[in-house]
């Protein structure tokens, strides 16, 4: 019992100025949060699929962006995507991924960006103008153009054997002969894959804008008074403080502690 009420003697009378000014403090502090207005924010989000873009090289591509943002070097941001500071200003954080999509035998890749911002006008020029950024690296157009040459040589030689199928066809007579027949079953299916040569192009290797800004931006409120620290909890936190503060200036209170 004497060594609690030498604790409680300590602690509260001798250094009960402490105490009060922690609980002041405590007090103040809770106030101020209390009644401090929070803004809201925007969760801005961008997807596509495009061609040859894969996890790493988006990384590598998107770092100089990223970087100028985190510097507010807004001069660099308008160099590298064409956006004046008035809208690049705006970027609070940004994040970015891609990922390959396997379908059958084709394989695409879709991306997304994420940016945060208090205030979203302007954000059309900046989609814009991150998609025109993404489609034309050149190590992206190195690998579209490749991609393109081989679309060309293969829809060549459809288109060949789809003149010969018609050549072939108009030196016959009788169109009723089944020789006819199978060269028109042969044209169907030559245009059959053909199409499908140009959709397995359009859907890979062109840009294809899943979803938007426009479509995708949500706001974050402000937290609700339940979500702060409430004042009973402000309280028990400076009164830990003061009672470690005690602690680590007066040699006694600590020796009846530890004792």
């Amino acid at each position: 019992m004497a060594k609690i009420k030498g604790i409680l003697s300590i602690w509260l009378l001798k250094y009960w100025y402490l105490l009060l000014f922690c609980l002041v403090l405590a007090y103040g502090l809770f106030y101020f949060f209390k009644h401090n207005k929070q803004e809201g924010f925007f969760i801005c989000k961008m997807m596509g699929s495009t061609y040859m873009l894969s996890g790493s090289s988006i990384s590598e591509y998107m770092e100089p962006f990223d970087m100028a943002i985190k510097e507010r070097d807004y001069k660099s941001v308008d160099r590298l995507i064409g956006v004046k500071e008035d809208v690049s200003k705006k970027i609070k954080t940004i994040v970015y991924a891609a990922q390959s999509v396997i379908e059958e035998q084709n394989i695409r890749y879709e991306y997304r960006i994420i940016i945060t911002t208090n205030d979203t006008v302007g954000f059309s020029i900046l989609e814009n103008a991150l998609v025109n950024y993404l489609s034309n690296h050149a190590l992206v157009q190195e690998n579209f153009n490749n991609k393109v040459k081989k679309f060309k040589t293969d829809t060549s030689l459809i288109q060949a054997d789809l003149r010969r199928v018609d050549s072939t066809a108009a030196t016959l007579k009788n169109k009723q002969i089944e020789f006819y027949e199978t060269l028109m079953q042969k044209k169907v299916d030559l245009k059959l894959q053909l199409s499908k040569t140009e959709g397995k192009f359009n859907e890979n290797y062109i840009h294809k804008k899943i979803y938007g800004f426009n479509t995708s931006t949500t706001k974050v409120d402000p937290s609700t008074d339940s979500q702060k620290v409430t004042l009973l909890q402000w309280l028990l936190i400076f009164t830990i403080v003061d009672f470690i503060l005690v602690f680590a200036i007066n040699k006694n209170f600590r020796q009846l502690i530890l004792s």
